[in-house]
């Protein structure tokens, strides 16, 4: 009934070469988000109509290393078409719900993961962050959601959005499942040019696993794995400096969001970490939001643009372009072509990638490209140099420090909202974009960010509530090792009711 998966395949076999006999992985059921390309009977389609059916002639990287590692991919997972949305309800297949209330979105776009996830039919499952896309679903879902350091994972195979944005992720149950599949799939490879090839290169075998836990080889690796992590220490995050951002304190906070937030400073202190205050204040204005809305609509706007019917994509059937040629002129009937273009790209998009495209487009033209996407990613870069600063120190307000090691916030403002009724309610996009103010920050500073499950609200319906670690740039260990600590502070035991008692609920 969670609608998790847009296709499944339980033994894991579609497309797979032959399992590695020692793979950390080997025989681990995993999901991937519906817009990673895998080789198989199984259709690639960005949860869209517009590559409804198609299929992939090779493995994205992710996928592949997962494969290498011996992992079974058993299933795709749905997702907002092309990766545009807030609670995996604008999909070509319908609306995912959420383990913890068939009434509640399971978060975007990433909503299928996330929920696979909770539902315990895969260990992990990939999916892709724009904005918030892993980490929010994370939160609503009561999982682990890990975006890594822009470029940590390559994105050959992964179906473009905004790419400037688009980085690949990790669901889990655990930080430790999420550092045993980024141990599998981190690095750069040689076809995707905006990925760090030096993250790959040290030899050490699972060095992200050694950083984080400590192993020094295989069997103690094995140790850890079957002890559900490392040792435990009573001052885990000692000489750890966590950073709380005044600015991300907003009147959209959900009372028990703001319980959450303080109980998980409260635990940091407790595990031997100092607090400390830190200001953003590009954060206290609106150009965080508004400059990831024109940066993402602008490179959606580019890259959709192969999707003509002609080339690629969805081709509309309508007089089936065959009055498009004139053979005996040797040249197309222009008006013919582009009303192919214009059904072919209306039939094969949904109403919000069509009005990204057009948001996009609006934001590129001539006599507004200055005013808006210059302006925008202005604003990007004084997203990242104020969080440098306050990594390197000199935003940190108090006593003089070195600086932070990670910065401590929720990862949403509310608890899962409920599913939309497309067809009755009326959305206002603004009000949507809302759940992603404070996700899209180290999203656009390119910083490595975690979610992981932190309390449930107090309502009727208890929901899922997440905090977000965020880091500097490279340091994805350093943030999972922190992650780690405070997960186990936090002991988080809110497991989704059975799936028998919500289908009869």
């Amino acid at each position: 009934w969670q609608r998790a998966y847009i296709a499944f395949d339980g033994s894991g076999a579609d497309g797979a070469p032959a399992p590695p006999e020692d793979g950390l992985l080997r025989g681990v059921p995993v999901a991937v988000k519906d817009n990673l390309c895998t080789r198989g009977a199984m259709a690639t389609t960005a949860a869209s109509n517009a590559l409804r059916g198609f299929r992939a002639g090779y493995d994205a990287t992710a996928v592949a290393r997962l494969r290498g590692a011996g992992a079974a991919v058993v299933g795709k997972t749905n997702m907002d078409e092309f990766a545009m949305g807030f609670g995996t309800f604008y999909s070509a297949f319908g609306p995912s719900f959420n383990p913890y209330g068939a009434d509640f979105v399971p978060g975007g776009s990433s909503g299928g993961s996330a929920a696979a996830v909770a539902n315990h039919s895969c260990y992990a499952a990939l999916g892709s962050d724009t904005g918030g896309s892993v980490r929010q679903p994370a939160s609503y879902c009561g999982v682990v959601g890990f975006k890594p350091t822009y470029g940590s994972i390559s994105r050959l195979g992964l179906i473009s959005y905004a790419s400037s944005l688009d980085t690949v992720g990790i669901l889990a149950r655990s930080v430790l499942d999420c550092a045993v599949v980024y141990d599998c799939v981190h690095g750069g490879c040689e076809l995707d040019s905006t990925s760090n090839l030096a993250a790959r290169a040290s030899g050490v075998a699972h060095p992200v696993l050694q950083q984080v836990y400590g192993v020094a080889g295989e069997d103690e690796l094995l140790d850890v794995l079957e002890a559900g992590g490392g040792r435990p220490r009573p001052k885990p995050l000692a000489g750890v400096t966590i950073g709380i951002p005044e600015e991300m304190y907003m009147e959209e906070l959900d009372p028990d969001v703001v319980a959450a937030w303080q109980s998980a400073r409260d635990h940091c202190a407790a595990l031997g970490a100092e607090v400390v205050r830190v200001t953003l204040p590009i954060l206290a204005s609106d150009l965080c939001l508004a400059s990831y809305t024109v940066i993402a609509s602008a490179e959606a706007s580019s890259n959709l643009a192969r999707y003509d019917g002609v080339r690629y994509g969805h081709r509309s059937r309508a007089d089936d372009g065959a009055a498009c040629a004139t053979p005996e002129e040797d040249r197309v009937d222009a008006k013919a072509f582009h009303e192919l273009v214009t059904r072919s790209r209306s039939e094969g998009f949904g109403e919000e990638v069509q009005r990204r495209i057009m948001l996009g487009t609006f934001c590129l033209s001539k006599g507004r490209y200055g005013k808006f996407y210059d302006a925008a990613l202005e604003t990007r870069r004084r997203v990242g140099e104020e969080m440098c600063k306050a990594f390197d120190g000199t935003s940190v307000e108090g006593r003089p420090t070195a600086g932070v090691d990670a910065l401590l916030a929720p990862t949403a403002p509310t608890p899962a909202f409920e599913v939309p009724d497309l067809a009755k309610d009326e959305l206002h996009y603004v009000d949507l974009l809302v759940n992603d103010v404070l996700t899209v920050p180290p999203s656009l500073a390119g910083c490595p960010a975690i979610s992981i499950p932190a309390a449930l609200s107090s309502g009727a319906k208890p929901l899922p509530i997440g905090m977000q670690l965020i880091g500097p740039h490279h340091e994805d260990a350093a943030l999972l090792k922190i992650a780690a600590a405070l997960e186990g502070a936090l002991a988080f035991q809110g497991l989704p009711p059975s799936t028998e008692a919500q289908a009869h609920g």
